[in-house]
Formats: C-alpha cells, structure tokens, sequence
C-alpha cells in the first residue's frame, strides 16, 4: 500500500534512485567499486586465509632441508635439480634390525615346502637383486647353535649365494619356535611364488602330522587359506604311492581340480587305472582331464574291472570277531553279531601303545 502524508507538506527527498522491473519499483545497484580487488574485500572482511606454503618434495627448492636432507629448488620458475638419486616422492624406510650374515653360515629350512627350483626364475631374480643394488627385502633367519637356519627367503638366498657368488646377505635374525618357522616358511614360499597345490598338500600334512598345529582350523588361520583348499590339498595322500611319487618329481603333474576325481576312482578299486592314467600324464601323453576322461572310458568299456578288496577274516581263540577289508587309503571293520565294536577297537589300540618302562 502506497505511504500517505499530510496535506500541505513537501515530498520527501528521494536519495536513492528507483527503477521498475515488470512495474515493480527496486532499487538502482550501487556503483562498482572497480578499484578494489575481490582479495580485498575477502580480506577486509576476515574471510581470506593465509596463503599455505607447497609442500616440499624430492627435488624442489626452498630455505629448508626437504626430505632425506636434500636442498630444494625454486618452486617458482619451476627448476628442479636432479639432488640424487632418490625418485619423487618415494619414501625411503630404514632397514632396521637387519644384519649382514655371510652366505656360508646359513643353513636351508628343513620345513621348506618347495621340491623344485626353476632356474630360470632364479636367473632372472638374481638380475633384479643386482640391478637394484641389493635386498629390497632381506630374508628371515634364525639362530641354531653358532649357525643360522633360514626361515623364509631360500630362492633369495640361492640367487645371492649360487648365481651372484656374494660373501653376505643381508637378513632379519628372528627368535622362533620350530612351529612358527614351519608355518613362516609355508606362507613366505606361497607369497613369493605359488607353490604348487601338491607342495601346498605336503606342507599342511607335515604341519598336522608333526602336532605343529593341533587341527585343520587352525591351521586354515595361520596359513591365510580356506577350510576347502585345504582338504583339497590334502586328498593328495588318498592317492597311491606310485601317483605321489611322480608328483615328487613333478609337483605340477596333478592339480587339485582332479585329483578328488582320482582318489574316487581308487576308491571304487580302480586303482591300477589311476596309476596308469598318471604315468600317461607324466610322460605328456594325456592331459590331467584327459586322464580322467580316459579312466572313465576304459570303465565304461569294461577294459578294466574293478579290483574285489580282499577281505580277512580276524579271529579270537577260534571265533570270528571281524571281517577286515582295505578300501583305497582305508581299513574298514565289519563285527559280526556277538562282537562289540568298542572292544575291538579297545583292543587294537593295546597293539599300537608303546610298552611301559
């Protein structure tokens, strides 16, 4: 609503132009203040910060020592002086707790879980230790009498000691148990290079069979791998030994991807057909699924039947107490009625006690 005012009085004094937009009356903008910068303003009002000094890296200048102690350049015209060798911006840790050890005084893990060295690999490791100058990361050792026995690092300690021919090598001298050596040295050779799923399988046996770990859990835990792949890796030992000992030749022969297949075939009595199938594998004349393929086709043709485990008859002061047959790695009990189990096995367990002294 338009402001009255009384009759006779003058007008008020207009002392700030008005213009109209689409009929409504605003306010003329002030003039541009032109000769005062935005920083200006920013900064009368306390809103600009203060101007943040760059953050010195390897090879620029300034008054003060930069990383590693270096001088640093101008940052302004952009000149960076090559100071050393150092990269930009690589971080440049101390290897603290590293000793340097003579090669000859360091004994191989006997808990090393790898059977083969490629050669070719360690050639070409033994390049990048030499073009590098050095470790990038020492092995693991530790003390055994006045020598040393490697925990984790032997394709390093090889490439230095047999290819190189360096007196030293540099390494970090820890105090472990027998059982996290083992351990160490299973998951150090995985990380490195991969072992293979049979070099992996005769690791965790050992692991188990020495009591190094109590069970298959907690030995999942302290390998870093799953429930699965380690009982895949341990069906290795349901094959037969003649099928084991080519894969002590050759830990690459069988992956675990068949070799559940094949401890199935044994199983079911075919167990000379496996070991045939292996050697036709060994000697690159089938592959792994071939082999498996081909077990299947001699089955179905009937070319092999299956073997009838042979069963003996346990007796007792003349009475039959059990019918015992093997059934591929397993010794299986049938009692006839009138035998209870539990005593059976009671008496079994007598035969494998060590006598008292």
């Amino acid at each position: 609503m338009k402001a009255s005012r009384p009759l006779g009085s003058a007008p008020p004094v207009e002392t700030v132009k008005t213009t109209h937009i689409q009929g409504i009356s605003v306010n003329a903008a002030p003039p541009a203040k032109l000769d005062v910068s935005m920083e200006e303003v920013l900064r009368r009002q306390g809103l600009l910060d203060e101007p943040v000094q760059p953050a010195i890296f390897h090879g620029e200048k300034s008054s003060e020592a930069g990383f590693h102690g270096e001088n640093v350049g101008d940052v302004a015209n952009d000149r960076v002086p090559v100071t050393s060798q150092v990269k930009e911006g690589e971080y440049l840790p101390a290897k603290e707790g590293v000793e340097s050890i003579p090669v000859t005084f360091i004994d191989p893990s006997p808990f090393q879980p790898r059977r083969i060295f490629d050669q070719a690999k360690l050639l070409l490791l033994a390049d990048s230790i030499q073009d590098n100058g050095g470790l990038n990361n020492p092995i693991v050792v530790r003390r055994v009498g006045d020598r040393f026995e490697l925990v984790a690092g032997e394709r390093r300690w090889r490439s230095i000691g047999e290819i190189l021919r360096w007196n030293s090598i540099e390494a970090y001298v820890r105090d472990l148990s027998d059982e996290d050596a083992a351990v160490l040295a299973v998951t150090d050779n995985d990380a490195h290079e991969s072992l293979t799923d049979f070099e992996r399988g005769l690791s965790y046996k050992r692991l188990l069979d020495e009591k190094r770990v109590k069970n298959q859990m907690i030995l999942s835990r302290r390998v870093g791998r799953s429930m699965a792949t380690i009982s895949r890796c341990l069906a290795y030992f349901k094959l037969p030994s003649e099928v084991l000992k080519m894969l002590e030749e050759e830990p690459a022969l069988i992956g675990t991807k068949y070799v559940a297949e094949l401890a199935a075939f044994v199983d079911a009595g075919h167990k000379d057909l496996v070991v045939e199938a292996a050697q036709l594998v060994f000697d690159t004349k089938l592959s792994q699924e071939g082999a498996v393929n081909w077990i299947k086709q001699s089955i179905k043709k009937g070319a092999h039947a299956p073997q009838k485990p042979q069963i003996v008859t346990l007796r007792s002061r003349g009475q039959a107490v059990a019918d015992v047959k093997i059934q591929g790695q397993k010794v299986v009990f049938a009692c006839p009625k009138g035998t209870d189990p539990a005593d059976l096995l009671a008496q079994i367990q007598k035969l494998f006690e060590e006598p008292a002294d």
